[in-house]
């Protein structure tokens, strides 16, 4: 069952020639169904074949508590409700991610390798909440913002429609945060979304 849904996953209906591929088509249904039938280490089964080009990176950090205020927005900034300008939460997954300028190829095999990426992390721990955070400083090679909040986006949307409680930080403001990082073995790792379907990690 795992390999019809890498299968279908890969197929070029639900990638090249579907003109909303990704989220609207048939990947994410796979990945609910893997993520229903399969437990935390079976995410990747349903992955296709992505472009040698992709090379998004995520900073996980499992804290006990995190906090971010912002302070002032760039020229980038994303309109934002007040109640979004803050956030506070306790024992959650904390997710710096950067976006690269090569991941501009491929939106939503990015989000939707992401989100995997993801599950398969913060159910290891066994948590629910996550925050994502856009994080600039793991590259020199960024992506154009507005694309970068479309993959963020798409990420917060995914997992929220699998059940997970996601906070995303502002996109384009300044930004000051505090954390408290657990200590667990899993409580920090680096994942690279980088060339020939591999995870970069440490």
């Amino acid at each position: 069952m795992a390999e019809r849904f890498r299968r279908r996953a890969a197929d070029p209906l639900h990638w090249g020639s579907n003109p909303h591929p990704g989220f609207n088509g048939g990947c994410l249904h796979d990945l609910v169904r893997v993520h229903e039938n399969y437990g935390i280490f079976n995410y990747h089964y349903c992955l296709p074949n992505f472009s040698e080009v992709i090379t998004l990176r995520m900073l996980f950090m499992h804290c006990e508590s995190f906090e971010y205020i912002t302070t002032t927005p760039t020229r980038l900034a994303e309109p934002v409700d007040d109640r979004c300008k803050r956030c506070q939460v306790r024992d959650a997954m904390v997710v710096f991610a950067t976006v690269e300028h090569m991941d501009e190829c491929a939106i939503h095999e990015v989000a939707y390798r992401s989100c995997a990426e993801i599950l398969s992390m913060i159910n290891r721990i066994g948590k629910k909440v996550i925050v994502l955070f856009p994080f600039s400083h793991l590259s020199n090679d960024l992506a154009d913002p507005k694309f970068a909040n479309k993959v963020l986006d798409e990420i917060q949307n995914c997992l929220n429609r699998l059940g997970y409680t996601v906070y995303k930080a502002p996109f384009g403001w300044e930004k000051k945060f505090s954390l408290t990082c657990k200590g667990h073995p899993l409580a920090q790792a680096l994942r690279v979304i980088n060339h020939s379907n591999k995870r970069g990690l440490d």
